[in-house]
């Protein structure tokens, strides 16, 4: 399994089978997701294959409806979060109280 985030843009052909090849390595990193049948079956039904540079290839709507399936549209939303590297979350700033020593004391 490769490293999650890494630079894979040269793995696969288009950004469309980049973003699923990376929530597939999510996934197999023990995500959790809904338990949907319909996401269930758009994430089962899309094959994949080789471009000519050995590319992983996600196969194309075109011809998922062409083998009388459905658009993934619930796997594609999930895969297209994998669009865009999110960073992470910085500590929010709390300002401390001043503290003061009493010259009496």
């Amino acid at each position: 399994m490769r490293p999650f985030l890494l630079c894979t843009a040269s793995l696969y052909w288009n950004r469309r089978s980049e973003c699923w090849g990376l929530m597939a390595d999510w996934m197999k990193a023990s995500a959790q997701i809904p338990d949907d049948p319909e996401l269930a079956i758009d994430l089962t039904a899309p094959s994949y294959g080789y471009s000519a540079k050995q590319q992983i290839q996600l196969e194309r709507k075109e011809d998922m409806k062409a083998r009388g399936l459905a658009s993934p549209d619930c796997g594609d939303v999930l895969a297209m979060s994998f669009a865009v590297k999110v960073a992470q979350r910085e500590k929010p700033y709390v300002p401390q109280r001043p503290t003061y020593e009493s010259p009496w004391v």
